[in-house]
C-alpha cells in the first residue's frame, strides 16, 4: 500500500473575499482572491504536480521568496515530488510569512486591514 497525499479540505473554508484584499498596480482585488483559493486549492489537495498549472507557477515562483527554476517542471520536482519537498515547500510559505509580520511590525505596517476577519492561514498569501 502507497501513502497517498494528505488532502486538507478546510485549508479553503472561508475562500479569499476580495472585499478584504487591496488592489495593487499588479493585480485587482478579484484577482488577488482568485488566486489565493487556487493556491489553497492545490495545497488542500495534496499539492500533486498536475494540477500544478502554468498559472499557478507563473504566480509561485515569484511569491514567499521563491525563485523561478528552469520551467515549471522543475519548480514542481523540487517543491512537490515527495512528502519532504511538499513540507519544505509549506516550510518556506511559513518562513516568509514570519519575515513579513517581522518587518511589518519593525515598520508599522499591517498585513491586512485591522477590521479583516482573514483566517490566520491566509495572511501570507495577501
Amino acid at each position: 500500500m502507497t501513502a497517498g497525499p494528505i488532502l486538507c479540505e478546510r485549508l479553503r473554508i472561508p475562500p479569499f473575499d476580495p472585499a478584504v484584499l487591496k488592489p495593487t498596480q499588479w493585480a485587482t482585488a478579484q484577482q488577488k482572491a482568485k488566486l489565493g483559493n487556487a493556491i489553497l486549492r492545490f495545497i488542500a489537495l495534496g499539492m500533486p504536480a498536475e494540477k500544478f498549472t502554468p498559472a499557478l507557477y507563473s504566480r509561485l515562483s515569484n511569491m514567499f521568496g521563491f525563485i523561478a527554476h528552469y520551467n515549471r517542471t522543475g519548480f514542481a520536482q523540487t517543491w512537490f515530488d515527495n512528502a519532504a519537498t511538499r513540507r519544505d515547500f509549506l516550510d518556506q510559505v511559513a518562513r516568509e510569512k514570519a519575515e513579513l509580520a517581522r518587518l511589518q511590525a519593525k515598520h508599522g505596517g499591517t498585513a491586512t486591514a485591522s477590521n479583516s476577519s482573514v483566517p490566520t492561514v491566509q495572511l501570507g498569501l495577501l
